[in-house]
């Protein structure tokens, strides 16, 4: 156990690992105590020995979560050299197994209801199988995948369609998979990966802190020389993808281990405390209003000073415009600022031209508008309007638009001026 800085603290005496079965810190027994679960065995952050299950199990790579129902956590382990899985109570009673695991070897498991009934199951990658086990170690589907090798890849998941059922997500030697966890089926696959990997899997982030989720797939040349090896992202048509964290820390991942800022909780909460009772899973935020499948141009005003007195109004606004929709816009966006009367009558007073078009998920740079009417003249507010045949002709542009605009409701933005005169 190594301190904050890097210094040395504790040692134990343990049984010998393997590189492939990474720690766990978790608080299982619910009493705010932190154990390190190594495989078979579990320590105290002093290096104090709590339990150890070394004599009589396979040492294994963990992952947590309630999957009794009790509040409190069990541990759930596969072990690549015995080809077994099992879980374990958080005293280290055996709940069930070692069961020889589907197929031969076995990665780190994750853990997501991957099904949407409330609960969780358990998901693990190992020697040409994948297989998905319910929390009593039922396996509920299993099939062949490309993976002749190590056997001994790991697996994440997350609910990119919000629909309450986790899919699953893995990489074997030829493609990158996205399955249904029901099922198995598979949803989407990416065949332009290749690599063999050690307990490696993909992970699902926010990698440009953009609102939209991506996933991050690592690839080398060992399994085909003459593959591309690096790193991919990959994104969902339209964005369509449920929001999650701008971070992914480590390996052992169930999000309470770090914060958005990076700083790492002396106490976090586990991941059944947090609701979405999972490991190596993604955590999904609500992803809001739905996103338009083209452009949305959107007007808005804000910083907004208005001053009636003296027969007079006087206004200055900052007007912004965005792009809510999925497409980007390239070509230059031309806005118009009309006043307007009670009876609707409007007259253009300015206009301005947003260059060079907004991307997807992006707004401009707000532009200020100001000025003053006497009341007399039945100006009683202001209005920011995209584009417009009138507005266009102000510019000196002869074209219409090309984009489509998915939403024309939320073109205009209105600014009253609130004078009671």
């Amino acid at each position: 156990i190594f301190g904050a800085d890097g210094g040395f603290e504790q040692a134990s005496d343990g049984a010998i690992g393997s590189t492939l079965n990474m720690t766990v810190v978790a608080d299982l027994e619910g009493d705010g105590q932190l154990a390190l679960v190594a495989g078979n065995q579990a320590f105290d952050l002093d290096g104090n020995l709590l339990w150890d299950r070394s004599e009589d199990l396979p040492d294994f790579a963990p992952a947590v979560a309630d999957f009794d129902g009790d509040g409190k956590g069990e541990v759930v382990g596969v072990d690549y050299a015995s080809w077994q899985i099992l879980m374990l109570d958080g005293d280290g009673s055996t709940l069930w197994g070692p069961d020889k695991f589907v197929g031969a070897a076995g990665g780190p498991p994750c853990v997501a209801d991957f099904d949407g009934d409330g609960g969780p199951e358990i998901a693990a990658v190992g020697y040409k199988q994948v297989a998905m086990y319910d929390a009593d170690g039922t396996v509920l589907w299993s099939h062949d995948i490309s993976d002749g090798y190590y056997g001994a890849n790991g697996c994440s998941a997350f609910d990119f369609d919000d629909d309450g059922a986790y899919e699953l997500v893995y990489a074997d030697n030829a493609a990158l998979y996205v399955e249904d966890g029901v099922s198995g089926q598979a949803l989407f696959s990416a065949t332009d990966h290749a690599g063999i990997s050690i307990s490696g899997y993909p992970v699902i982030v926010d990698v440009d802190a953009d609102g939209k989720t991506e996933i991050v797939l690592g690839s080398n040349q060992l399994a085909d020389p003459s593959a591309w090896g690096g790193i991919t992202v990959l994104n969902g048509i339209y964005d369509s993808w449920s929001p999650t964290r701008q971070v992914w820390n480590q390996h052992a991942w169930w999000g309470g281990n770090i914060h958005d800022d990076l700083t790492v909780p002396a106490d976090p909460a586990m991941p059944w405390e947090e609701g979405h009772n999972s490991f190596r899973a993604g955590i999904v935020f609500d992803r809001g209003e739905p996103t338009a499948p083209g452009a949305n141009i959107v007007a808005t005003a804000s910083d907004t000073c208005i001053e009636c007195s003296a027969g007079l109004v006087r206004f200055e606004v900052a007007v912004q415009i965005s792009n809510q929709g999925a497409v980007d816009v390239e070509e230059d966006i031309p806005v118009g600022i009309y006043a307007v009367t009670d009876e609707g009558r409007r007259e253009l007073i300015e206009t301005h031209l947003v260059e060079g078009g907004l991307p997807a998920g992006r707004s401009s740079a707000a532009f200020e508008v100001s000025g003053q009417f006497a009341t007399s003249v039945g100006f009683t507010s202001l209005e920011a309007q995209v584009d417009g045949h009138e507005i266009r002709e102000d510019l000196g542009i002869l074209t219409q638009r090309t984009y489509l605009d998915c939403n024309a409701d939320d073109d205009v933005a209105r600014i009253p001026f609130g004078c009671d005169e």
